[in-house]
């Protein structure tokens, strides 16, 4: 009985010298990675306050993440300099914290997904932590983040981020956009999903592909892409409720419709990415499929304004309005997908989406 004892400390000893760890141990270590371009829209005050409030977040965690906190800054070099990085940094009071290594990193010309990639990339840590420059997260988010992979089997957690409507024209951005889920009452905890979104997530890095986010010349539904590629392998994604952050809707009715015109394009450049050989694939790629999802945009618009306008507080008067508002959003929506279904070349000359060269 001795001799097994003896042979089960030196196992023991074995895993400790070797750097085994129990992935469900919530110190492990921590990469933060923001990027830089969404202060472009949102301004650089929102994001030093969110990352002011993120610092209060992991000074209050029990257990600290093992560290040092690798953070990692993200630009385009085409639109910031290295100072601009770095100041940035020293003003959220990050450069300063003995809990974190800060590093600024830029790359010429990159897309938003380019900056996920480019951080994941210059991570070591066992986890890695996504937020986007623009949203602001609520009291809690970290440690509800954080605790969603004490589960062994556990690798991929988005947040629960809804757009904040405190403007009219925030509470119709809000229900006539597609991608941005509603504040829900009735989801708690951690629950599978089948979609990460881009702009707060957490992952072990050992489970990452490389890239994450596709290379594509599309301004966003690269999350989609990236979501179903990771199901397909067996991977599962999960989406932590209690972690509530608040994302900006657009700043008018130009930048709006701006993005309709983009999501047009985007819908035909997925579909050849894709680039199913089914029926349903060729359709996608059609002027029919422009038709098709022209029609099920508007009565879903319909559906989800009638149903959905008390989670944005959007009085009933309202409603015509935000109908007649997404209407228009929808319309410009299916111009994009015609004129890139005409002239690829062209309508992408007028699109929001940065071009990129696939790898």
């Amino acid at each position: 009985m001795q001799f097994v004892v003896f042979l089960e400390m030196i196992a023991a000893s074995a895993k400790s010298n070797s750097g085994a760890r129990d992935l469900t141990d919530n110190t492990a270590s921590l990469g933060i990675v923001v990027e830089l371009e969404n202060i472009e829209d949102s301004g650089e005050d929102r994001a030093l306050t969110n990352l002011r409030e993120l610092q209060r977040q992991i000074n209050a965690l029990p257990d600290k993440p093992r560290g040092p906190i690798q953070f990692f800054v993200v630009y385009d070099s085409a639109i910031f300099s290295a100072a601009d990085a770095q100041r940035f940094i020293d003003e959220t009071g990050i450069g300063a914290n003995t809990l974190f290594v800060a590093e600024s990193v830029g790359a010429h010309g990159i897309h938003y997904y380019d900056h996920k990639n480019v951080g994941l990339a210059r991570c070591e840590t066992d986890n890695v932590l996504f937020m986007d420059s623009d949203i602001l997260i609520e009291d809690g988010w970290l440690a509800s983040m954080l605790s969603s992979l004490d589960d062994a089997n556990v690798d991929y957690v988005s947040g629960n981020t809804t757009i904040e409507t405190p403007r009219l024209f925030d509470k119709i951005y809000a229900l006539t956009v597609p991608g941005f889920p509603l504040q829900t009452q009735n989801r708690k905890g951690l629950l599978e999903t089948d979609l990460i979104m881009a702009n707060s997530f957490l992952l072990r890095r050992s489970k990452a592909p490389d890239p994450l986010f596709p290379r594509i010349n599309a301004y966003r539904g690269h999350c989609g892409i990236a979501s179903q590629k990771l199901i397909r392998s067996g991977v599962k994604l999960y989406k932590q409720y209690d972690a509530i952050a608040e994302h900006p809707s657009q700043e008018g009715y130009s930048d709006y419709l701006a993005r309709a015109y983009a999501e047009g394009c985007d819908a035909i450049a997925l579909s050849r990415y894709n680039n199913r050989q089914t029926t349903r694939g060729k359709i996608n790629r059609s002027f029919l499929g422009s038709g098709i999802r022209l029609v099920r945009g508007i009565t879903g618009l319909v559906r989800r304004t009638l149903t959905k306008r008390h989670a944005v507080d959007l009085p009933l008067w309202g409603v015509p309005l935000a109908i007649a508002v997404g209407l228009t959003y929808f319309a410009v929506r299916f111009v994009g997908e015609t004129a890139m279904l005409i002239n690829t070349k062209l309508a992408l000359r007028f699109s929001i989406a940065k071009q990129v060269v696939e790898s």
